[in-house]
C-alpha cells in the first residue's frame, strides 16, 4: 500500500500540535507574529481545497498513484507545477509559527523533502508517460515550486 501525501500533511499538522505542547524551546512570540502564522496556515489550505475542487470538476485524478486524464496548466498551475504541495508546506510553516514551536518546523521540512525527492519525481515520470511533449513543454514554462 502506498501512502498518499495528504496523510503526511495531516501527520505534520498533528505533530506540530503535539510537539508544541512538549517542546522545551517554545517561544513567546509577539501576538501579531503568532496570528500571522495562523493566517499563513489558512492561506495555505485555500489553494489545496480550490485545486481539489478543480480536479473534481475536470474529472481528473488528484491521487498521486493514479493516472490523470487531463493536464492542468491554468490557475495555480501557472505559477507552480506543484501548487498543492507548495500550499501544504506553507500551511505547515504557518502552523509552526502559530504554535510557536521551533521543533514544529521539522514537519514542513520533512514534508518538503518527501514531496521533492519522492512524490514529485514519481508524478513527473507518470505525467511524461501520459502527456508526453505537452507535459515537457509545461515543465519548461513553469517551475517545480515557485
Amino acid at each position: 500500500m502506498r501512502i498518499v501525501p495528504p496523510v503526511f500533511w495531516f501527520l505534520g499538522i498533528a505533530y506540530i500540535l503535539l510537539i508544541s505542547q512538549i517542546d522545551p524551546f517554545v517561544e513567546a512570540l509577539p501576538v501579531l507574529i503568532k496570528w500571522t502564522g495562523l493566517f499563513v496556515f489558512i492561506l495555505g489550505v485555500i489553494p489545496v481545497v480550490m485545486t481539489a475542487v478543480k480536479f473534481a470538476r475536470l474529472k481528473t485524478q488528484i491521487h498521486t498513484f493514479k493516472t490523470p486524464s487531463s493536464l492542468s496548466t491554468s490557475g495555480w498551475f501557472r505559477y507552480s507545477r506543484n501548487p498543492i504541495y507548495l500550499s501544504q508546506t506553507l500551511s505547515l510553516i504557518g502552523l509552526s509559527v502559530f504554535a510557536t514551536s521551533p521543533l514544529g518546523l521539522l514537519a514542513p521540512l520533512g514534508f518538503f523533502l518527501l514531496c521533492n525527492y519522492h512524490y514529485i519525481p514519481f508524478e513527473e515520470a507518470n505525467l511524461v508517460k501520459v502527456f508526453g511533449q505537452e507535459y515537457l513543454d509545461f515543465k519548461k514554462r513553469v517551475r517545480r515550486w515557485l
